[in-house]
């Protein structure tokens, strides 16, 4: 049987795929031209006419090829083996039969991925898992895909976003593994995803091979956020799955959001760690929109606020709406007063689903002229607030200072320049870290004028100088004037 180099390259990459992916190999992921497809379709139609009931191994890799390609190329969503023999220009019920018994014993042989469903065994279930996805269904495919970048993603490609969005979809496909569509309860509305957004046998081979096939997912949402910024997409494969998207065309349609490709519309400020926050001298905590498994998002969700162990505010949390992950809100809560020891936990039913633990424990928070909370390592030389317990003093030195009291804590306005330091709780910090090293004050240094002993030199002073004797930030204890290590 006369093969092209074409066919002959893609058996041998079958042989590769397997023997480096293992179990996790998808004959799908094996990247054929249209001609190399006509070919083994014709190939496999000769094989068949010869009605061999003893198949090798390269016939049964040829056959189950043409099935795979099929499904990718040729598939439209109906009745499959029917559709596959009229390809072939042969007799249904011999490809059905020789196909099923082929393809079964080529992926168990090879232990690859074959689906045996809770009642039977599902042959066009495997085959178009290997397919990954068809390309019939990848006009619907993106169409999700966008829904999920406009509300899961929010309009934006973050790589810590993708990636949980990722591993969330691998925890949800593997629940609904058995399911055509996903249906969920969310806080007592039902939602559905359909099949044909989101195929079973993609679904499948995103569990069963999540390497590859999150992989594709990732960079589809990163052409996806190239276009709605108005980017050129920058191809990575040009593969199948970038043909089609360059092809597909996106339509707002109204119903994900009122801004087009091409830009963003005004959101609020997004950020993922939870943070301290002051407006008009009051202090809130800023919480970030929490993902909630797909396990407690028919129940009530109760947000947890304490100081030590003594709750002092609960609320309930509504989930944001969602293609696919779903999120708390984003919360700004009002404290009541500082404290050194607070502490927040996101509660489903009897379950606490996240909890901050000591992540928000500070002896003193530091805020930039806009209210946001400021890292103290990354001062710079514009004006702060400092929150302290109301007996805890901010020294400074090189740095005007405004302090307002309240029930049980201070609020210290500093105006820093580039050689400020702040003491807080016997902790050093500076704009400048050159501030923090140690020096002898050059003010009544005589210039020019020095004494030699031996190899030593020695400057003259008019006047006792001081010396400053400096540590960084959390390295440092202060007694009097004088910072030792």
């Amino acid at each position: 049987m006369f093969k092209s180099d074409k066919v002959k390259k893609a058996l041998v990459d079958i042989s590769k795929g397997i023997k480096i992916d293992k179990e996790k190999f998808l004959l799908g992921t094996i990247e054929i031209c249209l001609e190399t497809y006509e070919e083994i379709i014709n190939l496999t139609n000769g094989l068949l006419k010869r009605n061999n009931y003893f198949w090798n191994t390269e016939e049964k890799e040829l056959i189950s090829m043409a099935l795979v390609t099929f499904a990718i190329n040729d598939y439209g969503g109906g009745r499959f083996w029917s559709e596959f023999a009229e390809k072939l220009r042969y007799d249904t019920s011999e490809v059905t039969r020789i196909g099923k018994e082929v393809f079964e014993n080529f992926c168990i042989s090879n232990n690859l991925y074959f689906h045996v469903g809770n009642k039977n065994k599902g042959y066009v279930t495997s085959i178009l898992c290997h397919a990954i996805i068809p390309n019939s269904n990848l006009p619907r495919f993106f169409d999700f895909l966008q829904d999920l970048y406009f509300k899961d993603l929010e309009e934006d490609y973050i790589d810590q976003e993708v990636e949980e969005l990722i591993q969330y979809m691998q925890k949800l496909f593997t629940k609904y593994i058995e399911d055509d569509d996903i249906s969920l309860v969310v806080q007592g509305s039902k939602m559905t995803i359909a099949n044909q957004q989101l195929p079973k046998a993609f679904r499948l081979a995103f569990v069963k091979s999540p390497q590859k096939v999150a992989t594709i997912l990732e960079r589809l949402l990163l052409y996806i956020n190239q276009r709605n910024y108005g980017q050129m997409v920058e191809y990575l494969e040009q593969d199948r799955f970038d043909i089609f998207f360059d092809h597909h065309r996106f339509e707002m349609n109204g119903k994900v959001g009122p801004n087009k490709w091409g830009g963003k519309s005004q959101s609020s400020k997004k950020f993922i760690t939870a943070q301290y926050y002051i407006e008009n001298e009051e202090i809130y905590l800023q919480l970030p929109r929490q993902i909630i498994d797909s396990d407690y998002i028919n129940h009530n969700i109760y947000l947890q606020i304490s100081f030590g162990s003594q709750v002092i505010h609960e609320q309930e949390l509504t989930l944001t709406k969602s293609r696919l992950l779903f999120k708390t809100e984003q919360e700004l809560v009002k404290l009541p007063s500082f404290n050194t020891e607070i502490s927040y936990k996101i509660i489903a039913g009897p379950n606490t689903i996240h909890a901050s633990k000591g992540s928000l424990n500070r002896e003193f928070i530091i805020f930039d002229h806009e209210g946001n909370e400021v890292n103290p390592r990354k001062l710079t030389d514009e004006t702060i607030k400092v929150v302290t317990p109301y007996d805890s003093e901010v020294l400074t030195d090189d740095a005007e200072t405004i302090v307002l009291k309240y029930g049980t804590y201070r609020i210290t306005t500093v105006f820093l320049n580039e050689e400020s330091l702040i003491i807080i709780n016997n902790k050093v910090l500076s704009p400048n870290v050159a501030s923090l090293k140690t020096e002898v004050e050059d003010k009544y240094r005589y210039p020019g004028i020095v004494i030699e002993e031996s190899t030593k030199q020695y400057s003259v002073y008019s006047k006792i100088p001081t010396i400053k004797l400096r540590m960084p930030y959390g390295k440092s204890t202060v007694y009097g004037n004088l910072k030792l290590p």
